[in-house]
């Protein structure tokens, strides 16, 4: 669609947690240990659905996470990111 810079914020990106985790695992298995992989975890979607996601980017043994705000990043993602980060 012409003018369009990504989903509206409401719309949940839909992709459940066991294929993000394999995903995750898999590139991790294909890294060398010497080589840093972060994973990439987009600000769209309802906050909820962003600290989901954003839970199951920080719990492999990735060496850390790369937030593409896209803009959508407000008060409660930005708290989602801070009580996900401490714990």
């Amino acid at each position: 669609r012409p003018g369009s810079h990504g989903p509206p914020p409401t719309r949940r990106p839909g992709c459940p947690d066991a294929p993000q985790r394999r995903k995750i695992d898999h590139f991790l298995s294909l890294t060398p240990p010497d080589v840093p992989l972060h994973v990439l975890v987009h600000g769209y979607g309802p906050p909820d659905d962003f600290a989901r996601r954003l839970r199951l980017a920080v719990e492999n043994n990735a060496a850390g996470v790369w937030v593409n705000r896209y803009g959508y990043l407000g008060e409660a993602k930005l708290d989602a990111i801070a009580a996900v980060g401490t714990s």
